[in-house]
């Protein structure tokens, strides 16, 4: 039972060779009993010091470890560079040998390579016998060992198989010593323990220098002797080095930059020195390394300066490709007031043609998703949609933003230059927000690109074609800044060839309900109790009165509060916490709603009376009593007006 155990922990995943090396046959018998079963193979070697030595040369590319005993494999760990695990001698090998011996034996004499056997007084108590431990370091002592055994008065000579054979030379009697299962597992154990650390720890080196090998960036790595230890390809490119020929180099020695060299000697960071190597301009970064408070050596990383700008444009170029694509499409906005319906009539009749369209409407009514709708339906819909807050771009930006520059324009300018907006736009549709805060020098410019089809980068002198289509939004009477002389009166005319007036919300009162269901989401309703609808109701009705002066933003915003109100749990929510979101309770008492134009007199005053009692219910919270006082009628009058909309409806 305890051999199947034993067996069991020992099995490995992958399989591992293990040499023994020793002149005790039975710890051969043992291990290979041990790893019967498992991925373990046992290569047996007879043999001790230098045999054993050059036996351990001879295997040393097909084993992964060797097991050996006392001064045989301290003398192979020292001359071959392979792991070697030592069997250890524990008190119990001891007693275990001794009990083999003749009771009257005398004093034994017990021999083990450089280090004592702790509780041997135990050991010889138990045995009833008297113990002198004797340690050798090497070869010579071993030999000499014998004797002084012998002159010391000890009767017998216990050890390992050479000094055994030594004690015979001097004619004393000797016996080996006993190794015992434990013993045997314990070194099995730990010969599996090490093989699997090693692997491991080849895997972290491997992965490791892999990744070193694979980064753009120039590394290397030195000792706290300066001797470089890594220097990956990257920086042996940039360099035009052999890295072979630099590991193990002193940092002195290697083209690795003064400020490296600096960094080393003053233990201290340098971050982002800009400097000169081998006809490079770099970026280069420093930092010592220490182990507890110790140092230990340097990193050093290093960019090529020229590289790092060549990326840096590739980036944006790609980032901004991606970012050029209109999202929405007219599906996208919501709503079937007359006023809407018709704005998206008119957007999309001239999403057909290639004029400009302006955009006008207040902040928040979604003048951003007409731009993009009127793109995916017009024939540029294949290409860029590039949009531009002209309010958001510094002044002194604007310029160089919408039509680039040329080479070498301005301090900070890419030696390459950059194209504008304009250029990235070409084949596809420019969006210009806010255009009533674009400045009035520029104004003059963008009549040129509309009128003329071409743009010229700051600082050059060449003329570039552009072919995209110019949508302009604002929420300002651009006509009215004509008149004061604040927007040019031409560039005015050629960005309203078409335009497009987009409803406020407190315009559109038929389209709340279905704008608040779609921002709270379609089954919102559907996780609320029927307390909740009834609250959800009556908060529709208040918002019905409110101006919304932020239009479709705030609403959303509102509904986004709304929805997180709602979910709390019922001892959470409070009349008073649900009120202190209502817009009609944090402005005047005003309570407006729109009705149609085409209606008669009589029918607007019956429509006018029923929003009205509508919107004093929800305000009281649908407590008639109140509303019927608030409206200066009986409760009476409430319930029959109340009655008669809803026979009317059944009609």
């Amino acid at each position: 039972m305890q051999n199947r155990s034993t067996r069991s922990s020992l099995s490995v995943s992958e399989p591992m060779t293990v040499a023994i090396i020793a002149t005790y046959p039975k710890l051969s018998s043992m291990l290979k009993n041990l790893v019967k079963g498992t991925n373990i193979t046992i290569i047996d070697i007879y043999a001790s010091f230098d045999d054993a030595v050059q036996e351990a040369r001879r295997i040393a590319d097909k084993v992964d470890i060797i097991i050996s005993k006392g001064g045989t494999g301290k003398y192979i760990k020292d001359n071959v560079p392979i792991p070697v695990v030592l069997v250890p001698i524990s008190p119990f090998d001891l007693l275990s040998t001794l009990r083999t011996l003749p009771e009257k034996s005398g004093k034994v004499a017990f021999v083990n390579y450089q280090r004592p056997i702790f509780e041997t007084e135990q050991v010889a108590a138990i045995c009833g016998r008297e113990i002198v431990q004797y340690q050798f370091h090497n070869h010579q002592d071993l030999e000499q060992l014998a004797a002084q055994v012998k002159a010391d008065g000890c009767t017998v000579y216990v050890g390992g198989a050479e000094g055994v054979k030594n004690a015979a030379l001097v004619d004393l009697p000797a016996v080996e010593i006993e190794i015992g299962e434990e013993s045997a597992y314990r070194v099995m154990q730990e010969a599996v323990d090490v093989i699997q650390n090693a692997r491991e720890e080849k895997k972290r080196a491997l992965r490791l220098r892999r990744a070193f090998d694979a980064l753009a960036e120039g590394i290397c790595v030195a000792d706290e002797e300066g001797k470089i230890s890594v220097f990956n390809p990257a920086l042996a490119r940039m360099f035009g080095m052999s890295r072979r020929s630099l590991v193990g180099q002193s940092i002195y020695d290697t083209p690795v930059g003064s400020s490296a060299i600096r960094s080393f000697d003053r233990f201290d960071k340098r971050t982002d020195q800009l400097e000169q190597v081998r006809d490079i301009t770099v970026n280069a970064n420093h930092i010592p390394i220490y182990l507890n408070r110790e140092f230990i050596g340097t990193v050093s990383t290093y960019q090529d300066v020229s590289r790092i700008q060549l990326l840096e444009g590739q980036i944006r170029r790609q980032l901004s490709q991606k970012g050029f694509v209109a999202k929405y499409s007219f599906d996208d906005i919501l709503g079937t007031s007359p006023g809407l319906i018709r704005a998206k009539t008119l957007a999309g009749l001239y999403a057909r043609t290639t004029a400009p369209v302006l955009l006008e409407g207040e902040s928040g009514t979604g003048k951003e998703l007409f731009a993009h709708s009127i793109h995916n339906a017009s024939k540029y819909a294949s290409g860029p949609f590039v949009t531009v807050n002209c309010a958001a771009i510094p002044e002194q930006l604007l310029e160089s933003e919408l039509f680039g520059y040329a080479p070498g324009a301005f301090t900070g300018a890419r030696k390459e230059g950059k194209p504008g907006l304009f250029e990235l736009a070409h084949n596809g549709t420019i969006f210009l927000d806010e255009i009533g805060e674009m400045p009035k020098y520029l104004q003059s410019r963008l009549l040129r690109v509309l009128q003329e089809k071409e743009i010229m980068r700051v600082g050059d002198n060449k003329i570039t074609s552009v072919n995209c289509r110019i949508i302009s939004a604002t929420n300002k009477n651009l006509l009215r800044m004509v008149q004061q002389d604040e927007f040019r009166q031409d560039l005015y005319y050629r960005l309203s060839v078409f335009t497009v007036e987009i409803p406020p919300l407190r315009e559109r009162g038929e389209d709340l309900t279905l704008l608040c269901r779609h921002f709270l989401g379609r089954d919102f309703e559907k996780t609320l109790s029927p307390e909740r609808r009834e609250e959800l109701q009556r908060e529709l009705c208040r918002m019905a009165c409110h101006d919304w002066p932020g239009n479709i933003r705030e609403l959303k915003s509102y509904c986004d509060r709304l929805s997180l109100i709602l979910s709390l749990q019922e001892d959470e929510l409070s009349p008073e916490l649900l009120r202190s979101e209502s817009h009609s309770d944090r402005e005047s008492e005003t309570i407006r709603f729109c009705l149609p134009a085409d209606m008669s007199l009589r029918q607007m005053h019956d429509q006018a009376e029923a929003l009205y009692i509508d919107a004093i219910l929800a305000r009281c919270g649908n407590n008639h009593s109140e509303a019927a006082r608030q409206l200066g009628i009986g409760r009476t009058t409430l319930w029959r007006r109340l009655e008669e909309r809803k026979d009317g409806k059944e009609e």
